[in-house]
Formats: C-alpha cells, sequence, structure tokens
C-alpha cells in the first residue's frame, strides 16, 4: 500500500500526466475528480501521519496559499507551475457561504463535513466586486471519507461547509489561474 508520502506525490504526478496543457481549462475539475476517484487516500493517513510527514519534509513543498483562512492549517503538499494539491486540516468549523477563484476538485480524507449548495441570481453590480441577488439553497449533503467533490469557478459552485470530526482533512487539488474571477462569499441578504 502507498505511504501518505508517496500518495500526495503520486496524486500530483498522475494529474500531470492526465491533464495535458492542451485541454480547455474548464476540463480541469472533471480530470482532478477522476484521479481523486482512481487513487483513494491510504487508511493510513490521519493527523498525526500527515504532521510526521511535514515535519521531514526537506525542503517543504512551496508553501503558495499560506496566507489563506481556509484551513488550520492549509498545507501545501505538492506543487507545480499549473496547480497545487493542497492538505486541509480542519477542527470543527464551519465556512462561509462562498464561490471560487479557481477550479479543481476535493475529497475528505478523514472525518465529514455538511455541505450546503446554493444558486445565486444576480440582479444588479452597483460597483466592482459587489452583486445584488437572491441566494437560493439547492441542495445539502453529507461528505463522508472518500467523498469527491468538483470545484468550478465563479458563480457555478457555491458552497458552505462545516467540517466534522476532530480534525477532519480535506485534499484540494486546485489550479493557479492569473486570470481567475473574483472569489465571492455570499450573504443570506442577497450580497455577494
Amino acid at each position: 500500500m502507498r505511504s501518505e508520502t508517496d500518495y500526495f506525490q503520486q496524486v500530483g504526478l498522475e494529474l500531470s500526466q492526465r491533464y495535458k496543457r492542451s485541454e480547455p481549462a474548464e476540463d480541469f475539475p472533471n480530470v482532478a475528480a477522476d484521479v481523486l476517484t482512481d487513487m483513494p487516500a491510504p487508511a493510513e493517513i490521519d493527523f498525526l501521519a500527515c504532521s510526521d510527514w511535514a515535519l521531514s519534509q526537506t525542503p517543504l513543498p512551496s508553501q503558495v496559499n499560506f496566507s489563506s483562512s481556509f484551513g488550520e492549517p492549509p498545507l501545501v503538499v505538492y506543487d507545480e507551475p499549473r496547480f497545487f494539491v493542497e492538505l486541509l486540516v480542519w477542527f470543527p468549523s464551519r465556512t462561509g457561504t462562498h464561490g471560487h477563484g479557481f477550479c479543481g476538485a476535493f475529497v475528505v480524507i478523514s472525518g465529514y463535513s455538511l455541505e450546503a449548495d446554493y444558486d445565486f441570481h444576480e440582479l444588479e453590480e452597483p460597483c466592482q466586486g459587489v452583486k445584488f441577488g437572491s441566494l437560493e439553497p439547492r441542495s445539502i449533503a453529507v461528505n463522508q471519507s472518500g467523498t469527491v467533490r468538483r470545484i468550478h469557478p465563479g458563480h457555478r459552485f457555491i458552497h458552505a461547509v462545516a467540517h466534522m470530526g476532530n480534525p477532519s482533512m480535506t485534499l484540494v487539488i486546485r489550479t493557479k489561474e492569473s486570470r481567475a474571477p473574483r472569489q465571492y462569499s455570499y450573504h443570506e441578504n442577497g450580497v455577494a
């Protein structure tokens, strides 16, 4: 069975092989989700194993997203020019309702989460970076260990997640896009 060290590297290398430079960016979430589905995390990956892995890396992959408020902490486990793979550790917590300024996929590798998906019906944009509209709940689900979700940019994938487990961990594959859409936070009063 793969060790956690090999697993992170293998996921990154497999995605590099499958996602060719000629493919359109909109295919990336499907390719990333397929890799995560085809390569489930080994059972021995837990918080302690990931901590040991991070402490043993010389050097640690470039921490391109360390200032992010997502994860406690976010830890980049694989990095290449087109994308990075990030391990998000969550102690029981909830994200705000948000869209994404990137595309990719994620998998719950330990613990579980409650996830609500939304649609945003835009009415107007009074100034750049602010939108008015209505936020409509679409679905709610329990994401168990092994659940894979695609991440589409902008208004195509809006959700809020309550992370459960002590801790829970999510592995995220995400693009590094210089022309990424703005990432919005959405509020029940219709302001984004």
